[in-house]
This record gives structure tokens, C-alpha cells and sequence, in this order.
């Protein structure tokens, strides 16, 4: 279940929750029906426009809150886990409209999030923070690129991994999730015949598979070496 403090005019339906997001912005009433209209739209709202927002969902009403906070058109947006509550379908609509506000009218978008996997795909600059300290600021694929000398694996295994072996392995590896399957990540010129062999002593491996990093294993691993270091 998702619980956030919610900024809402709770005597309101929705379409007038938005509007006065606009309105409070200064604009004319003309321009924020037109407005309102527009983006509940585009943020599939416009058919929960009459109601409470008390009636709707948790990811309807955060989708609201987002609507109500940039219907006025700003040219800079900063927004705090906006796409926390939404299903997976409700929060790529929000973020392609907001990449696209970016992209096509050169607005500046900042987002704070934990939902890592969906940024990766619609932010074109990153920035990590860790204990109130900025670790890295980087453009999203160069920040790839230099990670890029890394590989995940997954190891399908039969039979129960041993502390002793799973010392040897984290000593080897940059991040261990002792897990089925095991994924381990490493740099790609350490053998991976290493670790299988290692493993052997104790399973029985049946499967193994390379993948890539994704943003969220960069995050843990950014942030290991920031506690270590």
C-alpha cells in the first residue's frame, strides 16, 4: 500500500483541483480550463474529472498531484517521486509527456526517484546523491559507458551456496546478491570460470547468463564504494 501526504483541496472535484493550479499561477481562466482540459488528456483523467478526488485510486490521485503542479506550463519542473503510487502503464504516459516537454519545448524537468528502471529509459542526465553528498553528475550514456567495463551475471544453481564460498566469491566481485539465481557483478577482463569453479566445490551450476547493468545495480554499486570509501 502507498501512503504520501497528498496536496489536494479536498472540497474539489478533480478537473477543479487541476484548474487551480493554474489559476494560482496567475493565469487567466480561459487559459486554465484550456489548460486543465489539455492535460488531464494526456495524463488519462478526463473522465474522473467530475469526481472527488477522495473516490479515486492512489495512482489517480498522484497523477492529479502531478497535473495540479505543472498544468501552468513552468519552464523548470522539479518534482519529488512523481510516478510513486502509478501502475507501470500510468507512469511511462507521465514521463514521455514530461521527456517530450523537454525535448520538443526545452523545458528543464528534474526528478528525484528510487524507481530507477523506468528513469533510465526517459532521463538524459543523471545525478547520484548519497548521504547528502553529490557522487556523480554525468549524461545518462556516458555515465553508461563508464560502467560499461562491467557484467551481471545470473548463475542458476541446484543445492545450497556455503559462508566459506560465498566469502571467496564477494571477495572477487563488486556486488554479490546471494539470491536464486546468484547474481554477481564484475569486471568483464575477471573470469567468470573463476567463480564457477569456485561454486562447484559446494552446487551443482546449471545455467549461466550474462546481462547488463542496469541503472539500479550502478546505484548499489556507487553507493558500496562510496561507504567503503
Amino acid at each position: 500500500m502507498y501512503t504520501k501526504l497528498i496536496d489536494f483541496d479536498w472540497y474539489l472535484d478533480v478537473y477543479d483541483n487541476v484548474l487551480m493550479g493554474s489559476l494560482l499561477a496567475g493565469n487567466k481562466l480561459s487559459k486554465a480550463r484550456k489548460d486543465t482540459s489539455f492535460i488531464l488528456e494526456k495524463f488519462g483523467l478526463y473522465s474522473k474529472k467530475d469526481v472527488g478526488v477522495e473516490t479515486l485510486s492512489g495512482g489517480q490521485q498522484q497523477r492529479v498531484q502531478v497535473a495540479r503542479a505543472i498544468v501552468h506550463d513552468p519552464k523548470i519542473m522539479i518534482l519529488d517521486e512523481p510516478i510513486v503510487g502509478m501502475d507501470l502503464t500510468s507512469s511511462i504516459e507521465v514521463l514521455s509527456f514530461l521527456r517530450e516537454k523537454a525535448h520538443s519545448e526545452g523545458k528543464t524537468v528534474i526528478i528525484s526517484s528510487h524507481q530507477l528502471s523506468l528513469l533510465e529509459n526517459y532521463c538524459d542526465s543523471i545525478i547520484f546523491l548519497s548521504k547528502r553528498n553529490m557522487i556523480t553528475y554525468s549524461n545518462m550514456n556516458d555515465f553508461k559507458k563508464k560502467y560499461g567495463k562491467f557484467n551481471k551475471y545470473y548463475i542458476e544453481y541446484e543445492g545450497k551456496i556455503s559462508e566459506e564460498v560465498l566469502r571467496k566469491i564477494k571477495s572477487k566481485c563488486k556486488i554479490v546478491r546471494n539470491i536464486k539465481p546468484l547474481q554477481i557483478i564484475m569486471i568483464d577482463e575477471f573470469p567468470i570460470t573463476t567463480i564457477l569453479n569456485i561454486l562447484n566445490d559446494d552446487v551443482k551450476i546449471t545455467q549461466t547468463k550474462i546481462d547488463d547493468l542496469s541503472l539500479e545495480d550502478v546505484y548499489l554499486f556507487i553507493n558500496k564504494e562510496a561507504y567503503n570509501g
